[in-house]
């Protein structure tokens, strides 16, 4: 797991084996997750920041002696890479976000991938969230010029959970996500 304290450029990857205490078969695991770009929120420039999280899980279940599923595995893998960034821009400063988010292979894990860009023109507060809800790629771009009082945050991230299932065919499971944003300002 990244913290988001931790220093940027981030690399995380583990893999290999579990097995709990009991009637359980062995359980094979891979986790990983990157970053690049601000870990914290903090004032910028502008810049391209991108990152990736994925876990993965495969192994046999285990019965009881009535047949009942129990639990596969003990794992919980959870990968997450995610940053904020803000900006207080100057009167009729514009800033453009864009970029494109991904998720691929998704099995029974769950993943949340997505960049939401907040702002305030003339203290009037607005939002916008942008995220693929299926597989596939998902390209985006916004752009505003602001009136004072203005602001404007981008926070993005992408979180891969692959929790231990209660499956009779076994534990099969793995998902993964991308995101590249770039942010651009002008006057």
């Amino acid at each position: 797991m990244i913290s988001p304290k931790d220093p940027v450029p981030f690399s995380l990857a583990n893999s290999g084996t579990y097995r709990t205490s009991g009637n359980f078969g062995p359980t094979q695991y891979s986790i990983s997750a990157t970053g690049n770009g601000p870990a914290v929120s903090h004032q910028v420039n502008g810049g391209e920041y991108s990152g990736s999280a994925s876990c993965s899980e495969t192994g046999a279940v285990s019965t009881t002696s009535d047949d009942k599923i129990i639990q596969a595995s003990a794992l919980d893998l959870d990968a997450s890479s995610q940053g904020s960034i803000e900006a207080l821009p100057v009167a009729g400063m514009q800033f453009t976000v864009s970029g494109t988010l991904t998720i691929d292979s998704p099995g029974n894990g769950k993943i949340d991938n997505s960049v939401v860009v907040g702002w305030s023109d003339g203290g009037v507060v607005s939002n916008q969230s942008f995220g693929p809800s299926t597989s596939g790629t998902v390209t985006f771009t916004l752009s505003k010029t602001l009136s004072p009082p203005a602001w404007f945050e981008v926070t993005f991230g992408v979180d891969a959970k692959c929790p231990p299932p209660l499956l009779d065919e076994g534990v099969d499971d793995g998902i993964g996500g991308s995101y590249d944003v770039t942010i651009a300002l002008s006057q």
